[in-house]
């Protein structure tokens, strides 16, 4: 027989749930969380209908097309960080879709975005790839970062954007499937490009390449990456791109996702 303690009785007070504090993904803090896009909002304006919808489908012939809103997100930045993110989020808006003064030129091969903040842009591109890699939605589950997640994050939470080879980004327009692209955004896959682990994606009509590993120093980055001095190459589609792209929707079809 167990007898009972003479204790103070504790007066118990009701948290509601969406008031409790978490631990932020980005600094590590206990805070209250915000409703954090993996993919920033403004790539999913395209898609949506009247009433701010977009369809999500999967190759899976089992799962069916579901209708959401705002984009795919999650709690994991606190309001401090989500700022932050913001603010690289709307430098690489007006970046891509106007509203800051750049040069562009044309290349073979290629369009070369000029005059642009390599820090701004770069821990932009950072903040992808980490957010893909941080994320617990099944939609991302390909994206496994290892210990560059923890350097990712302090790259970010430091604003330091490292070389233009650290985790480069090779970017794509396709431009013959613009109409196409114009209303896809993919989940990234998994790939190996000359021994080098990348991770591919595809939205706002660009196809963005990440390479995540240690010996990215080999590669020529100014000709591939953004660099240093602020110049973004956009290559444009080659047979490999359209390879890619037309083997999804091509899944895509077999499912009867598409007409």
């Amino acid at each position: 027989m167990f007898r009972a303690q003479n204790t103070k009785r504790l007066k118990r007070i009701a948290i509601p749930l969406n008031n409790r504090s978490m631990l932020c993904q980005l600094c590590l803090k206990n805070e209250n969380l915000c409703d954090s896009h993996i993919i920033p909002e403004f790539f999913y304006k395209p898609l949506y209908d009247d009433i701010n919808r977009y369809l999500q489908f999967s190759t899976k012939p089992k799962i069916k097309n579901i209708y959401r809103q705002k984009g795919i997100w999650e709690k994991f930045l606190c309001e401090n960080c989500e700022k932050y993110f913001s603010r690289l989020e709307d430098y690489a808006r007006r970046i891509l879709f106007g509203g800051t003064e750049i040069e562009i030129s044309q290349q073979r091969g290629k369009i070369v975005l000029t005059n642009l903040d390599y820090s701004k842009f770069k821990l932009f591109q950072l903040s992808l790839l980490w957010r893909a890699g941080a994320s617990k939605r099944p939609e991302f589950s390909k994206v496994n970062l290892g210990h560059h997640q923890n350097r990712l994050r302090l790259m970010l939470i430091s604003q330091k954007p490292g070389k233009a080879h650290e985790y480069g980004c090779i970017l794509t327009a396709t431009p013959s499937l613009s109409e196409l692209l114009s209303e896809f955004i993919m989940a990234p896959d998994s790939i190996k490009v000359k021994g080098h682990q990348c991770y591919r994606l595809l939205f706002g009509y660009i196809l963005w390449v990440f390479f995540v590993s240690s010996h990215t120093s080999r590669l020529s980055s100014e000709d591939l990456f953004l660099s240093e001095y602020g110049s973004l190459p956009i290559f444009l589609e080659n047979n490999k791109s359209i390879e890619f792209i037309q083997t999804f929707v091509d899944q895509l079809k077999a499912a009867g996702k598409l007409d």
